[in-house]
């Protein structure tokens, strides 16, 4: 499913792996490309759940900007860690130079 080699993963990489599988419960669906840049794509999840996937190939940082049409809670989707105090209608995410990504989840 991940194409990662089982015997040698991390904790980090073991805790990705379950989500990945939990995601796998909720939507056998992949997220789907917005563009041919390849820089968003995205999976609804349920009516409250959408994952937002960034991906940066600039040698600069860039920043992203998400929206919901109403106010939702969001989060990092791989670390769980909640990156807005209350329900908001956007997030702006900075995605580090060179080769980088985030995986969004929001909750409303």
């Amino acid at each position: 499913m991940s194409g990662d080699p089982l015997p040698q993963l991390n904790a980090f990489a073991k805790t990705t792996l379950n989500k990945l599988a939990i995601r796998y419960k909720h939507s056998k669906e992949a997220a789907k490309f917005q563009s041919f840049n390849f820089n968003y794509a995205s999976l609804t999840l349920s009516d409250k759940n959408k994952l937002h996937c960034l991906f940066n190939y600039q040698k600069e940082g860039r920043e992203v900007t998400l929206r919901s049409p109403y106010p939702v809670l969001w989060y990092d989707y791989w670390s769980g860690e909640k990156l807005t105090p209350k329900p908001c209608l956007r997030l702006e995410i900075l995605l580090e130079s060179g080769l980088s990504s985030r995986a969004i989840l929001t909750s409303g």
